[in-house]
């Protein structure tokens, strides 16, 4: 993601492992943009690992390409409907970086969505179905999503029991366990 608080220089935070709680000041304008998985490489010219837990301001990423955004925003900031001007920039900014070169992952997010649509795909068969060895498949998806593969069946998985919940959908409750045992 990258996200704007104020008038603070526009900071990417990158996938998380844990919960990260900011307090914001009433009143204060925070923009962002969220990225799907696989458009790490693109937007920041990096692989989503070596943003893991961080939170870097963008211009260290992407520097001459973060420094053109932090212009526009700066520019922003003046415009008569500020908060629009923002969502404007970061809009223009991202569709720029990534129209080019969002096919480079396409194999690692068709390998990473089998994981996590498919619950009985398993790391071993995926590999072997897309030619690659575990190790390979582990380095392309850790790369492109930011996790390995387990955590990353793990974290969809989570994410869809608190959907289901959230939704009041009366089901069997999701199995926690192999969660829970590796906290």
């Amino acid at each position: 993601d990258i996200v704007i608080v104020g008038d603070a220089s526009p900071h990417v935070a990158g996938p998380a492992t844990t919960t990260q709680h900011v307090l914001v000041a009433a009143g204060t304008t925070v923009v962002g943009i969220r990225f799907r998985p696989g458009a790490t490489r693109a937007a920041f010219g990096c692989d989503a690992s070596e943003l893991r837990n961080a939170d870097p301001e963008l211009a260290a990423v992407c520097s001459s390409a973060g420094r053109a955004l932090a212009q526009a925003l700066s520019r922003a900031h003046d415009a008569d409907d500020p908060t629009g001007a923002l969502r404007a920039a970061l809009e223009s900014w991202a569709r720029a970086r990534l129209t080019p070169r969002i096919d480079r992952d396409a194999s690692a997010l068709r390998a990473a969505r089998r994981l996590v649509i498919d619950r009985a795909a398993t790391v071993r068969a995926v590999a072997h179905d897309f030619g690659w060895s575990e190790r390979r498949l582990h380095r392309e998806i850790t790369a492109t999503c930011g996790y390995g593969p387990k955590t990353l069946q793990r974290i969809v998985r989570l994410q869809r029991a608190l959907r289901a919940s959230r939704a009041g959908v009366a089901t069997r409750p999701p199995n926690l366990a192999p969660t829970l045992s590796r906290l």
